[in-house]
């Protein structure tokens, strides 16, 4: 199509803009990742929904392996890019979601992006993975395959990909599994079986340094050749909390598949893959690989439900069904139903770790649990004697701790006292043996109202002259806690004041000062705990 003077003009200029560019300072002296403002690139209109721009060939400031586009948080963009080495064919179109998304070109300097909608800003984010050799693959550095059917399948330890050397930046969150969320990498589809350790590094980088997330934001991720990595760190047998769907990842566990997946289906092997490891993990937490399961969503700009809405998944779930997303592609969306009858073809009979508690609501200092339960082998086998131990969590994401060991009696039963130091939650975990796997019982959900006490010095109020209130409150405290004052009328108490006051080590201070002669009624409230306290001004 011919070319008028006017657009070619801007074409020039465009890319003039474009060689004037430099990465941004901050990023480029992160190892294997900078990036670059392509704003000025953008040709005129780009700011009209609904049009279509090509920009012209950009040659990046060094090589790259990944890169993802950002067109800003508002922006409603569908984009492609493609990328090449100098000399070499161009790689295929490939299409970019969101900046969180980003696209494996192997090694490239070159790169063109095409768009459809308004952008007011272009970035271009990108990362140098570098080649990585996988090493024939060992599963759990925390925990040994079993020798009885239900082990994990082979997984290349984070290690092979290059991962020992891009440690979390904090420690890792710990939740629950009760569904598998499957994934696709929206990266080039066109890679060989030793390219795949270089993505995963690629993406684990990207999203660091990139998104500024704390580690990979997948639990696995699995190649079109049926290689497993171990992807975001703390123990494959862990409930590790992922950032792979939003509003869901304390309760599930996201395997992502290496490609672009939006048409094309998953190759045999890399189906295989997922169905095995999913048979694994999912039986691992106590929970079966097929039927449906209600979580509540915790909300988020990306998910489909508002926050605290109960929502139905199946157990073996596309990203879509709880995120606003085309992930995992229709080439796989499609296939779940076959994924999941496979999943269910390889799973072992589940066994089964059941615990029950007396209360769920304590009032401290009475905080002994009644704990009952009973385990059950899928294989028969006699659970008498089997090792079991009960397990705290103080907070959601913390790491789970010991609290108490004990034994099956000759039925798999057992029945036990525990005493919750606070608010949390406590389950039973079986830990295996030679022969049996790890089983974790559903987490049962604890409060523990703290005690509280209230002093008003002086204890008869004078007009016009401050007050001191002083409160405490424990064993643990929250940082604020509310105080209310009321007047008594008649019958009736009316509010003089509430305000909420700063707790420190436990304790708390205050002052009121009356003005009217009468009865007053203070109340303190804290942690679900409420006391008060009766006092007269004269």
């Amino acid at each position: 199509m011919p070319v008028s003077r006017r657009r070619a003009i801007e074409l020039a200029s465009a890319a003039a803009a474009v060689a004037a560019l430099r990465p941004s300072a901050a990023l480029a002296a992160r190892p294997g990742s900078f990036a670059l403002d392509l704003t000025a690139a953008l040709p005129r209109g780009a700011t009209a929904a609904g049009a279509r721009h090509v920009l012209p060939v950009m040659t990046a400031p060094r090589r790259f392996d990944l890169v993802g586009l950002d067109f800003g948080p508002a922006a409603h963009v569908h984009a492609e890019l493609r990328a090449r080495r100098r000399g070499a064919a161009w790689s295929p179109w490939v299409a970019l979601h969101d900046a969180t998304q980003p696209c494996w070109t192997g090694p490239a300097d070159l790169f063109q992006v095409r768009f459809t909608g308004a952008a007011r800003r272009l970035r271009a984010r990108f990362v140098r993975a570098g080649r990585v050799t996988p090493v024939a693959g060992a599963s759990a550095k925390t925990k040994p395959a079993h020798s009885a059917a239900g082990g994990p399948p082979p997984i290349l330890d984070r290690a092979s990909w290059g991962g020992d050397r891009l440690p979390p930046k904090t420690d890792p969150l710990h939740g629950d599994v009760q569904v598998g969320f499957v994934h696709h990498t929206v990266t080039a589809n066109d890679y060989g079986p030793g390219d795949s350790a270089s993505i995963v590094l690629g993406i684990c980088r990207y999203h660091r340094d990139h998104n500024g997330w704390n580690d990979i934001g997948y639990n696995f991720l699995v190649d079109k050749y049926g290689q497993i990595f171990e992807g975001r760190d703390g123990g494959i047998d862990q409930a590790i909390v992922g950032a792979q769907a939003q509003g869901y990842n304390a309760h599930s566990t996201g395997v992502s598949c290496l490609g672009d997946y939006s048409v094309l289906a998953l190759p045999a092997a890399g189906m295989e893959a997922v169905a095995r490891l999913l048979a694994w993990k999912l039986p691992l937490h106590g929970v079966p690989v097929t039927g449906r399961v209600t979580v509540a969503s915790e909300g988020g700009p990306t998910n489909r439900f508002r926050s605290g809405t109960k929502v139905s998944l199946q157990r073996i779930s596309g990203h879509r069904d709880g995120d606003a997303t085309s992930c995992p592609g229709n080439g796989i969306y499609g296939s779940l139903e076959t994924l999941r009858a496979r999943t269910d073809a390889l799973a072992v009979p589940l066994s089964a770790l059941t615990v029950q508690a007396d209360r769920t609501e304590l009032r401290y200092p009475a905080t002994t649990l009644a704990l009952s339960g009973a385990l059950r082998f899928a294989d028969g086998a006699p659970p008498a004697g089997a090792p079991l131990q009960v397990q705290y969590q103080a907070r959601a994401g913390s790491a789970w701790g010991l609290v108490q060991t004990l034994t099956a009696d000759p039925q798999g039963a057992f029945a036990i006292g525990v005493a919750v130091p606070a608010s949390g939650r406590v389950r039973a975990v079986f830990p295996g043996d030679a022969i049996h796997g790890p089983i974790t019982a559903v987490p049962i959900t604890v409060s523990v109202a703290p005690q509280l006490t209230l002093a008003l010095s002086p204890r008869r109020l004078r007009l016009g002259r401050a007050t001191t209130i002083n409160g405490t409150i424990g064993p643990t405290w929250p940082s604020r806690a509310q105080l209310t004052i009321e007047r008594r009328v008649g019958r009736r108490y009316y509010l003089v004041r509430r305000k909420r006051v700063r707790v420190s080590a436990g304790k708390l201070s205050t002052t009121f000062r009356p003005s009217s002669k009468g009865l007053f009624r203070v109340t303190l409230q804290a942690g679900g705990s409420t006391i008060r306290r009766l006092v007269r001004a004269v």
